[in-house]
């Protein structure tokens, strides 16, 4: 396989994770309980959602396995625009494997909480959907990193278009404001919809790297001139 080719299939990975989280989450799931529910209604909601939750669970798995994909064209693409150096690069795969560790951890504390609905009870089942919904803010730390050292390369370099930084290193702030729902969960709406938005960056990256593919590639990358 080609570097090119290689390059066109992490994007395509890009593609396919933005296209897995959004079945998983609003097409099967639709609008879930919040944490300022009772326990009896996110009780039921676990309870008459079962075969839905575990279909979620499946796809977000799958998901995070593509989004490390792309990260590897990230990676490469990053590097190859700060002449060989792999200080934000590495940054930015950080970011990537800790959000998806994260969300992992989240979707095993509602994968239980589904598995184990009703030996858990209406209490447990809460305490467990608290606990997923505050591991999502430790997703928004990791998406900050990537998506805000995506952006400073961008500045810098022009990379994926100056516009395109500027954007970037914004949406990373919104990103980082979000992050601290996992402290605080009155900033449980936030988080709602900057994931949404750190996943549309994905796709957005992604198709670029689709139709660019030489921005990504290592073999093109110039030694680092002392």
């Amino acid at each position: 396989m080609t570097d090119t080719k290689w390059v066109r299939w992490a994007a395509v990975a890009g593609v396919v994770f933005f296209v897995l989280i959004l079945v998983s989450g609003p097409v099967l799931l639709g609008s879930g309980p919040t944490l300022t529910d009772s326990a009896s209604k996110v009780f039921s909601y676990f309870v008459n959602h079962q075969s839905s939750l575990k279909a979620s669970a499946t796809l977000w798995g799958l998901a995070m396995s593509a989004a490390l994909v792309w990260a590897a064209a990230l990676f490469s693409a990053l590097r190859k625009a700060e002449g060989g150096r792999a200080g934000l690069a590495v940054a930015a795969l950080g970011g990537v494997i800790l959000a998806t560790a994260m969300q992992v951890v989240a979707l095993a504390a509602q994968a239980t909480a589904t598995l184990r609905t009703h030996e858990l009870g209406a209490s447990g089942v809460q305490v467990l959907f608290t606990f997923e919904t505050l591991a999502n803010g430790g997703i928004l730390f990791g998406l900050l990193v990537a998506v805000g050292a995506a952006g400073v390369v961008s500045l810098k370099t022009g990379l994926f278009g100056r516009w395109f930084g500027a954007v970037s290193v914004l949406l990373a702030v919104a990103s980082g404001a979000g992050a601290f729902s996992i402290a605080y969960a009155k900033l449980e709406n936030l988080q709602s919809i900057m994931l949404p938005l750190d996943g549309l960056w994905i796709l957005v990256v992604s198709i670029i790297l689709l139709v660019q593919p030489k921005k990504a590639l290592a073999s093109s990358v110039e030694p680092v001139r002392p």
